[in-house]
C-alpha cells in the first residue's frame, strides 16, 4: 500500500504565459526541496507532470501535511493556489524512485478521483485537499476533517500564516513546539507570538493534522514515526 499525491495548480487557465512559467519555475524548485528533506519518507520523487500537474508517492501519511503546506505557501508568495488530490492503494507499474511520472495503480487512481471531486466542489474556494479511498469507512470523517483544517487555514490573515511557515521552518510541525523557540525563528517578543498563536488555533490546525496523518497510515497497515528519519 502507498499514499499518492496529485497536484494541480488551480485556476491555471486564468493565468497568463509568463506568470505560468513563473509558477511552473517556483514549483519546480520547491518540489526538489520537498524530494531531498524528505528522502526517508519518498517512494517516488515529486515531479511536474502533464501541463500544471505534479505527483509524488509517499510511504505512509507521516509529514504529509507538512509537504502540502510547504509547496502551498511557497506558491502563495506568488499567489498561486493549488489543488491536491491524496489516494491510498497498490502500485501495478514499476516502481521510478527518482521519477514518478508513469507510475500508475489504484493510489494514483484514487488520487486522481479526489484531485476530479475537489475541482467539482471545493467548498466554496476555501478547501485544497481531498483523500479517496472508497473501500474505507473513515474515508468521510477524514474528509470532513481535513475540510475543517482548510476552512481555518483560509481565513487566516498573512502573519497567522508565516506562524505556520514558522513551524516549518523550525523543524516543529506539531502542536506542542515550543513558542519561545519560534518567537525568535520570526523575530518577535514573545507576547506578540502568544497572541498570534491563540488567535489564529494554529495548535488545533496542526494536531488534527497528525492525527489525520495518523489515521491515513494505519488504514494504510503502516507504523507512524514523526520526524523526517525512519
Amino acid at each position: 500500500m502507498y499514499l499518492a499525491m496529485i497536484g494541480n495548480i488551480k485556476n491555471a487557465k486564468a493565468i497568463n504565459q509568463h506568470e505560468r512559467q513563473k509558477a511552473h519555475s517556483l514549483l519546480s524548485n520547491s518540489l526538489r526541496y520537498i524530494n531531498k528533506k524528505y528522502p526517508n519518507r519518498i517512494v517516488a520523487q515529486f515531479t511536474l507532470t502533464i501541463g500544471d500537474e505534479f505527483q509524488g508517492l509517499l510511504k505512509s501519511g507521516t509529514n504529509l501535511f507538512e509537504i502540502m503546506d510547504t509547496i502551498s505557501l511557497t506558491m502563495k508568495t506568488i499567489g498561486v493556489d493549488l489543488y491536491f488530490g491524496i489516494g491510498v492503494g497498490t502500485i501495478i507499474t514499476p516502481i521510478n524512485p527518482r521519477f514518478s511520472a508513469g507510475i500508475d495503480g489504484p493510489a494514483y487512481w484514487n488520487a486522481r478521483t479526489a484531485l476530479e471531486e475537489l475541482k467539482t466542489n471545493d467548498d466554496y474556494g476555501m478547501n485544497a485537499v481531498r483523500f479517496n479511498y472508497k473501500q474505507h469507512p473513515d474515508e468521510a470523517l477524514i474528509n470532513e476533517t481535513i475540510a475543517l483544517g482548510e476552512y481555518m487555514k483560509f481565513k487566516w490573515t498573512q502573519s497567522q500564516l508565516d506562524l505556520l511557515a514558522g513551524t516549518i521552518e523550525m523543524g516543529a510541525y506539531h502542536d506542542s513546539f515550543r513558542q519561545v523557540d519560534l518567537a525568535e525563528t520570526m523575530h518577535l517578543q514573545p507576547k506578540a507570538l502568544h497572541k498570534r498563536v491563540s488567535l489564529s488555533g494554529i495548535k488545533l490546525y496542526l494536531r488534527s493534522r497528525i492525527e489525520i496523518e495518523r489515521k491515513m497510515t494505519a488504514l494504510m497497515g503502516n507504523s507512524l514515526q514523526r520526524g523526517n528519519e525512519e
